[in-house]
């Protein structure tokens, strides 16, 4: 690993970009990688791209194409060898990237997961989501906690 690209999707932001660029780039600095941190501002409509400090690299699409537009973008633009994805909504936690980047020594890919007590799935979702990651876990062989991942 010589650079670790963090790609950060985010659709109308403004109000918690600051927070997580902080503790996106407080994680950054204790790597032993260059690393680059990289917004896609998915045509935010309230000010997102504008309270982003110049010293993070933005890319804006024109309009909202969705999340995955975004990733996809997110992907094509990193110049990173390895990528990690972590939402602008700080759903998961930032200082979990070192742990996860560990385990790339043994590893091809790392998904961080949503476990545990605290996870509140609606109860209309349920149903829905246990049959997809049935399937998931069916076609990858093995057991996927977080189909859905954002990290």
């Amino acid at each position: 690993m010589n650079k670790i690209s963090i790609v950060i999707p985010a659709y109308n932001e403004v109000e918690g970009i600051a927070e997580t660029l902080d503790q996106v780039s407080r994680v950054a600095a204790s790597l032993r990688y260059d690393t680059e941190i990289l917004v896609v501002d998915d045509g935010s409509t309230d000010g997102t791209s504008e309270a982003i400090p110049d010293s993070f690299r933005v890319i804006r699409h024109a309009r909202n194409k969705g999340y995955g537009a975004a990733l996809k973008t997110g992907l094509l633009e990193a110049e990173g060898d390895v990528i990690v994805i972590l939402d602008a909504d700080l759903t998961y936690p930032p200082e979990r990237i070192p742990e996860m980047l560990d385990h790339l020594e043994f590893q091809d890919m790392v998904v961080g997961a949503r476990t545990g007590d605290t996870v509140h799935i609606p109860l209309v979702r349920r149903p829905a989501k246990w049959i997809l990651n049935q399937l998931a876990n069916r076609v990858a062989g093995e057991r996927i906690p977080d189909l859905n991942s954002g990290l």
